[in-house]
Parts: structure tokens; C-alpha cells; sequence
């Protein structure tokens, strides 16, 4: 049900994970029997804004079979099949109920032990201006803006597959998740930055 390593890589840890899956199990209280009443109503672009925030929220976490399901759906409500979407509502709800088992069934001791992988390996100088960066994106975040400047000097400066999280919540305009994205990022460059002794050597561009 989720890719542990992607979902430690963009976490940083088991116990965030797990909370960030409890965020999205109690944001999904109720969704299905909204959707099915959408459909009913023939709510299209309700429907399908719903099930792409979901969709959006899955792949942040790692829930690549909920977010497969997710984008299924999304696909027929953009062509308003209801006939394809219905089906889909029963295995939605049984979807979710597996991320809440996996929530229950996923105590530190019991989860992988994998380490989540390093954020670069940018030169110490780099990563500085990255994390600078950062820090300027977040506060911005904080004010319910994004800092396009620094937001371009991130994807200048970090791997593309780093920031697939940070992108897509603001593609959404999900400012807290975006800043939760941003947070860890900075934690796993301040980790790079700690472990290279002359790191706080490297001059400033």
C-alpha cells in the first residue's frame, strides 16, 4: 500500500510519516459518501477537484495505489463517466481503510529500517544557498505567499526528485503542506551541512 523508501525519503523519518498519514486519514472522514452524493448531484468539477487535491496528497505520501486509484477517477470525472467512476467509490473506501490498517500495523518497531537518503550532494556552498533559500521560501509560506525568486533558486540548486513533494503542494496552493516540504528539506541539508567539517568555511556567492 505505500513505498516506504520514497515516503521515508520524504519525510525523514517513520513517526512523521505516520503522522502525516493520520492528518490525511482525518481530512478523508466522510469523503467517499461526499463523493457518491457528488456524483449523484452531478457535481463534475466538485468531483474532480476533490479527487485531484486526494490524488495530490497520495503521492505525497506514498500511497502509490491510492494515488493510481485516485487518478482513475479523477480522469473520469473530467469526462463525466459515471459509469467508469461509481465502481470505483466501494474501492476507494476499501483503499482507505487499508492506509488506516497500515497506520494501525506500522509501529516503529515493526517498520523498515531504512535510512531516508541524503537530500544532495551539492558542495558545502550550495547547500548553503539552498538552505538560505529555503528559509526564504518558508517565511514566505508562513505569510500565505510563495517567494518565487528563492522557489526558482531551489529548483535550481536541489534535484528534481527532491522537490516532486514541495512542487505539487503548491501547484495546489496547500501552503502548510508546502512549508512541511520545505522543513524537511531544510533539516536533511542542515544534516549535510553538519557533517562536512568546513562547511562553515564555504564562502558566500
Amino acid at each position: 500500500m505505500a513505498d516506504w523508501d520514497e515516503g521515508l525519503a520524504l519525510w525523514g523519518g517513520v513517526e512523521p510519516l505516520r503522522a502525516a498519514w493520520a492528518r490525511f486519514l482525518g481530512e478523508q472522514q466522510g469523503r467517499t459518501q461526499e463523493l457518491r452524493q457528488l456524483v449523484q448531484q452531478g457535481d463534475w468539477e466538485a468531483i474532480r477537484s476533490t479527487v485531484h487535491r486526494m490524488r495530490g496528497a497520495a503521492g505525497n505520501l506514498a500511497l502509490q495505489p491510492l494515488q493510481a486509484l485516485l487518478a482513475q477517477m479523477e480522469h473520469d470525472a473530467l469526462h463525466q463517466d459515471r459509469a467508469a467512476l461509481e465502481p470505483l467509490l466501494p474501492e476507494l473506501a476499501t483503499a482507505l481503510a487499508q492506509v488506516e490498517a497500515l497506520l494501525r500495523t506500522s509501529a516503529p518497531s515493526a517498520t523498515p529500517t531504512a535510512a531516508p537518503r541524503p537530500a544532495t550532494t551539492l558542495p558545502p556552498a550550495q547547500q548553503l544557498q539552498a538552505l538560505t533559500a529555503l528559509h526564504t521560501l518558508g517565511k514566505a509560506l508562513q505569510q500565505g505567499e510563495i517567494a518565487s525568486p528563492a522557489l526558482q533558486a531551489v529548483q535550481q540548486l536541489l534535484p528534481a526528485p527532491e522537490l516532486v513533494a514541495l512542487l505539487e503542494a503548491l501547484d495546489l496552493f496547500e501552503f502548510e503542506r508546502a512549508l512541511e516540504c520545505v522543513r524537511t528539506l531544510s533539516t536533511r541539508l542542515e544534516t549535510c551541512v553538519d557533517d562536512e567539517p568546513h562547511a562553515h568555511l564555504a564562502p558566500q556567492p
